[in-house]
C-alpha cells in the first residue's frame, strides 16, 4: 500500500475504534481488535504531540516577546531617571552659583555658539565637495590625469 491509503486506512480505523465502546469491540475478532485498538493509539500520540508542539511555540512567543518588551521598559524607566537627575542638578547648580566665575564663561560660551552657527549659515558652500572630486593619490603623490594612472608605471 502507498503511503497515502495507510494514513486513511489508519484514520478510518481510529474513528471505528473511537466509536465504538467495549461490547462492540469485543464482537471483532482478536487481530482486528488489536488493528483498530493500534490505530487508534497512534492518532491519540500524533493529536497530543502536535498539541505539546503547539502549546511549546505559544510559549516560546509569549517569551520572545517579554524579552523585547522588558529592555524597552528598562530604558524608559532609566530614562525618566535621568532626566529627572539632570533637571535637579540644573537646579542646584542655579541656586549655588547663580552669580559665581562660571556664569560669565557660560554666557560667554553661548554667544560663541549661537556667532559660530550663524557664521557657518551665511557660508556659501563650496563646489569641491561634489562628486568625482579629484584627490592626490597617497602612493605616487601626484594628481592623476586619467582613470588607469594611478597604476604603477614599470
Amino acid at each position: 500500500m502507498d503511503g497515502r491509503r495507510c494514513r486513511t486506512k489508519i484514520t478510518d480505523f481510529a474513528g471505528e475504534a473511537d466509536a465504538g465502546d467495549a461490547p462492540a469491540l469485543r464482537d471483532y475478532t482478536p487481530v482486528k481488535r488489536l488493528a483498530l485498538i493500534a490505530c487508534l493509539v497512534h492518532k491519540a500520540r500524533m493529536r497530543v504531540r502536535d498539541d505539546l508542539a503547539t502549546m511549546f511555540c505559544k510559549r516560546v512567543a509569549t517569551k520572545i516577546k517579554k524579552a523585547r518588551m522588558e529592555p524597552e521598559e528598562i530604558r524608559l524607566a532609566e530614562r525618566e531617571i535621568i532626566e529627572a537627575l539632570i533637571g535637579n542638578y540644573r537646579v542646584v547648580l542655579k541656586d549655588i552659583d547663580a552669580d559665581g566665575p562660571a556664569q560669565p564663561a557660560l554666557a560667554k560660551a553661548v554667544e560663541m555658539t549661537a556667532e559660530t552657527r550663524a557664521a557657518r549659515l551665511l557660508r556659501p558652500r563650496s563646489r569641491h565637495r561634489s562628486r568625482g572630486r579629484r584627490t592626490m593619490t597617497a602612493r605616487t603623490g601626484c594628481w592623476p590625469s586619467r582613470p588607469g594612472a594611478l597604476a604603477v608605471r614599470g
